[in-house]
C-alpha cells in the first residue's frame, strides 16, 4: 500500500554548520585577526611591487559633495568590525571571522600587486573634523584604495549581524550604507572602489560560508 506522506521535494544542498566554537575562543580568534590584519595591512603600505597608481575622480566623485564630518562615520568602521566579533562570538560562530580573514587576505594582495591611491582633493575640513582626518592620517595608508576595505568589511558586519542577530538587520544595514557612504562624501575613495569592495565583501562570504 503506497505511504500517504509526500515525498519532500529535492533542495538545494546547503554546507553544513561547523561545530560550535566556546565564545571565549571566537573572542581571542577576533584579536589575534585584528593584529595579525592591521600588520598586514601597514606593511602593504610599504610593500609594493609597482608604484601606485593614482585614480582619477569619476564624475560620480565631482557630483557627491565633500562632507568634513563624515569622516567619524567613516571611522566608526572599527566599532564595527568589533560588532561583527562580538556577534560571532555570541553566536559561536567563527565564519564570519573567516569571511573576514579572506577578504583582507585578498584586498591586501592587491595592494601588494597593484597598489592604487586617490588623487588630491581641494578640501578644507572644520576644526574638529580636521582632528579626525588626523587621526586618519596616521592608521590609514595612501595605496589601499581599490578595492575599499571599508566598503568590504562593513557590508560583512551587516551580513553577519542580519545572519546571527536578525531584530538589528536594520541598524546593522544603515551602518554599513553609511560607512561605505561616507567613504565617497569624506574623499578617502572613489566611486570604483565601492562595487569592487562589496565584489570582495560578497565573494569571502559565499566561500566560507
Amino acid at each position: 500500500m503506497p505511504s500517504l506522506r509526500e515525498a519532500p521535494k529535492a533542495s538545494r544542498r546547503e554546507t553544513p554548520r561547523p561545530a560550535p566554537w566556546p565564545t571565549e575562543r571566537v573572542l581571542l580568534l577576533g584579536a589575534l585577526m585584528f593584529v595579525v590584519l592591521s600588520s598586514l595591512y601597514s606593511a602593504a603600505n610599504v610593500l609594493h611591487w609597482r608604484e601606485p597608481a593614482v585614480l582619477p575622480w569619476t564624475i560620480v566623485d565631482r557630483a557627491v559633495p565633500f562632507v568634513d564630518w563624515t569622516v567619524w562615520i567613516y571611522l566608526s568602521h572599527f566599532a564595527m568590525q568589533g560588532w561583527l566579533v562580538w556577534e560571532s562570538a555570541r553566536a559561536r560562530d567563527p565564519r564570519p571571522l573567516f569571511a573576514v580573514a579572506l577578504s583582507a587576505a585578498i584586498s591586501i594582495s592587491i595592494f601588494f600587486a597593484f597598489p592604487t591611491t586617490t588623487g588630491a582633493w581641494p578640501w578644507a575640513p572644520g576644526p574638529v573634523s580636521a582632528l579626525g582626518f588626523n587621526l586618519l592620517s596616521r592608521l590609514n595608508t595612501p595605496a589601499n584604495s581599490l578595492p575599499s576595505m571599508h566598503v568590504s568589511l562593513a557590508a560583512l558586519a551587516a551580513a553577519t549581524v542580519a545572519r546571527v542577530r536578525p531584530s538589528r538587520t536594520l541598524v546593522a544595514i544603515a551602518w554599513a550604507c553609511a560607512v561605505i557612504a561616507s567613504t565617497l562624501t569624506a574623499k578617502q575613495h572613489t566611486a570604483v572602489d565601492v562595487p569592487a569592495g562589496l565584489a570582495v565583501a560578497w565573494l569571502s562570504w559565499r566561500i566560507t560560508r
